[in-house]
């Protein structure tokens, strides 16, 4: 739910909503204190924390946390980032634990993409941005992928090693 902020959780057999987490209605709390209000101003995330993404890109999830790309709309200072969050499902809490906005502050309106990688590392897709980076979880750029303006960088997929023990000479 894009634009409308939120995270929802469904149960697949009967359809229900689990939780909501962020947007209008939501019942997963920060438990650092930022939380959104229910009221018509919902899409206001600006909390002293910057806990809350705007219009994000739900990447990656894996039960107990999950890694977004959030472009950044709502934010005082436009700027995209990506955002790590650990997630308790039964106690419908959230904890933003990690957060990178690209040393350039670009803003990137649509599309972003993260993937958080086996080793702790973030390979991060800036889409209309031209970019593609690995971050480490000190905010370190461990390598840096650019293509000419006017091409983009689309979703991503991590593949370990193409060459398997063999590499060519």
């Amino acid at each position: 739910s894009k634009n409308l902020d939120a995270l929802v959780s469904v149960d697949r057999q009967t359809g229900a909503i689990n939780w909501q987490a962020g947007g209008r209605y939501g019942d997963i709390v920060d438990v650092d204190g930022d939380n959104p209000s229910d009221d018509e101003n919902a899409w206001d995330v600006e909390g002293p924390n910057h806990t809350w993404w705007s219009h994000g890109h739900m990447s990656h999830f894996w039960g107990t946390g999950f890694a977004m790309f959030d472009n950044g709309y709502h934010h005082a200072e436009m700027v995209s980032r990506i955002v790590e969050y650990e997630l308790d499902q039964d106690a419908k809490t959230l904890k933003k634990v990690f957060e990178f906005r690209s040393e350039a502050e670009v803003f990137n309106p649509l599309l972003g993409d993260v993937r958080k990688l086996s080793n702790g590392n973030y390979l991060v897709s800036w889409t209309i941005q031209g970019m593609i980076t690995e971050i480490t979880p000190n905010s370190e750029v461990v390598w840096r992928a650019s293509v000419d303006i006017g091409a983009g960088t689309g979703r991503l997929v991590y593949v370990p090693d193409i060459y398997g023990a063999e590499k060519p000479e």
